[in-house]
């Protein structure tokens, strides 16, 4: 864990408990930022990491947190121009309770702007 080589390796050999992995994905993930007090399970997959900041008291299961969809080749196709889309994802927790029952995640993205999603969601 210490320099952040092989992360796979070190997932498939250590075994870290959802805190340490969040600590490991702290020091090499490339995330934009990681708040307190968080956890992720390291099934959790980051798609695009640079466009994610992720508050305290927030925990992950197993997910994949997606700031694009398909729709830009799509569009990129059809009007055969060259399109690029990438939202952020700034995803808060309740910074009164470490235990809170709901999570905010705000989305760049121009369909949707701030949806509410429980924490067994994410």
């Amino acid at each position: 864990m210490r320099y952040g080589k092989f992360p796979d390796l070190y997932t498939q050999l250590c075994k870290p408990s959802s805190e340490e992995y969040a600590e490991f994905l702290r020091r090499h993930g490339n995330l934009y930022a990681i708040g307190s007090n968080c956890s992720i399970l390291s099934r959790t997959v980051f798609t695009d990491p640079a466009y994610v900041r992720i508050g305290n008291n927030v925990h992950f299961s197993s997910c994949t947190p997606i700031g694009h969809d398909g729709s830009i080749a799509m569009l990129n196709r059809a009007y055969n121009v060259k399109l690029d889309a990438v939202g952020k994802i700034d995803i808060h927790g309740r910074s009164s309770s470490p235990t809170s029952p709901s999570a905010q995640m705000r989305s760049a993205a121009p369909v949707q702007s701030s949806p509410k999603m429980s924490p067994r969601a994410i």
